[in-house]
């Protein structure tokens, strides 16, 4: 049968009443027809069942055609459904804004209900019931306190739904291809509001956040919920880098020192993520490293420096800029109580990592009989040469230290000679070179995660 142009009366996600001439008209009741939807400038492509034949309010002759699926397509063994799905926040939703392809100069409103890799749910009003499977809609998605990007969308389904009493449209969307840009976006509105999404879920769909510590709260252990989750974040990190014996629990992860160190905790979402002890010694304090080696003279001396001990990453969050934001945090408040120098150690294959950032290794090796009898390396770090960049590179001191030196300028906490601000001056120009060495910087590493 030969394509026959006829005009739409009515149109719903369901189905299409098309006004025909009944002299001129060949399609019978219960016969199977292909429909080339024209939507302004947009053609969409549906399969429907011709129901009946009656006439409408006007008088006009209609056919009524209830929208079918296709055939299904031969499985190819690819469970398109198991990608994982993230449940947007309701204080926070996303919406998107696409020019109406049936009306001039009129829009249709969609809220973000759920992000997958490569798809949405979307909810809209029912008056927008001219939406259907197959059609196009190029959108301007609005991510709140992230960005807005362009995305054009496929619709894949439409159903009805009840929210609170009301019926709504529920349209499935794909995704067509998005751009890194537009990734990284999605990725950090999921990471900051999406319930459930984590970074290494995120990077493992192709959709790595910028940046995590924009969404991080950093303060100190104030309650016994917050302790209680330092203690469990603990006990996965270590076992994670199995440094711990597997009969261990959270209880176990308790020290000494906790007695008297201030126990940085980072959150997203209310959740601890990242934890640091700082330990503010005395004169007459014996330092952890102590334990097992005597502390050189010549060495800074204990009340000058803060031990940092139980440095810990979730490993759901690893690979991102949580480490980086955790130093940040800890070099600000370490120059806030005017202490001049860092101590800690950590196992070989981390101390590249913070020799980059500006720790210098000691020549004081020793075997941590807590966390499974490892070599451990002892690292010293002058603050304040880290922050003005004289024992870092410039490209480091962008990605890792700028941000952290802005803030200790702004508040007056930080002394520098003019060297140093010459020095700083000079290396923020290379500021936009760096942003490839972060990237490379939110690469996990193994063992980052538990110090």
């Amino acid at each position: 049968m030969s394509p026959e142009p006829v005009r739409i009366w009515r149109i719903s996600p369901l189905g299409l009443e098309l006004l025909v001439d009944p002299k001129e008209c060949r399609l019978a009741v219960g016969q199977l027809v292909d429909i080339d939807l024209r939507l302004g400038s947009s053609v969409t492509s549906l399969s429907g069942l011709a129901i009946v034949k009656t006439t409408n309010e006007l008088g006009n002759k209609i056919i009524g055609v209830r929208l079918v699926a296709r055939a299904p397509q031969p499985f190819d063994g690819t469970d398109r459904r198991g990608n994982p799905r993230w449940i947007c926040s309701e204080q926070f939703l996303p919406s998107c804004v696409a020019t109406n392809p049936a009306r001039f100069g009129d829009f249709v409103y969609l809220r973000v209900k759920e992000i997958s890799a490569n798809g949405m749910r979307l909810v809209t009003s029912l008056r927008n019931k001219f939406l259907v499977k197959g059609m196009k809609l190029d959108c301007v998605a609005s991510f709140p306190f992230i960005s807005q990007i362009p995305i054009r969308t496929t619709i894949e389904n439409v159903r009805l739904t009840t929210e609170n009493g009301k019926d709504y449209l529920s349209v499935g969307v794909s995704l067509e291809t998005l751009g890194r840009q537009e990734r990284q976006i999605i990725a950090q509105y999921l990471i900051q509001f999406g319930e459930g999404a984590s970074a290494a879920e995120l990077r493992a769909n192709g959709l790595a956040p910028r940046s995590i510590a924009n969404s991080m709260e950093f303060s100190f252990v104030r309650t016994l919920e917050e302790y209680q989750q330092v203690l469990e974040l603990r006990l996965l990190a270590y076992r994670t880098a199995e440094k711990i014996p597997t009969t261990f629990e959270a209880t176990d992860m308790a020290d000494i020192y906790d007695t008297r160190s201030r126990i940085v905790i980072g959150k997203l979402k209310g959740k601890v993520v990242a934890t640091a002890a700082l330990v503010f010694h005395e004169y007459h304090d014996r330092l952890e490293v102590e334990e097992n080696e005597p502390w050189p003279k010549e060495l800074p001396r204990r009340e000058d420096m803060v031990e940092i001990i139980r440095l810990c990453t979730h490993p759901s969050y690893r690979g991102q800029d949580l480490l980086v934001s955790i130093f940040q945090f800890m070099a600000v408040t370490v120059t806030q109580a005017r202490r001049h120098f860092v101590v800690m150690s950590c196992t070989k294959e981390l101390v590249p990592l913070y020799k980059k950032i500006g720790m210098e290794a000691q020549n004081i090796e020793y075997r941590h009989g807590k966390f499974g009898d490892a070599a451990h390396t002892v690292l010293l770090g002058n603050v304040r040469k880290a922050m003005s960049g004289s024992v870092v590179n410039p490209l480091v001191w962008n990605a890792v230290w700028a941000p952290a030196t802005k803030y200790m300028i702004e508040k007056e906490i930080l002394e520098l000679t003019p060297a140093d601000r010459w020095r700083m001056t000079f290396y923020r120009l290379l500021g936009p070179v760096s942003l490839s060495l972060q990237a490379r910087m939110k690469r996990p590493r193994h063992g980052e995660g538990a110090r």
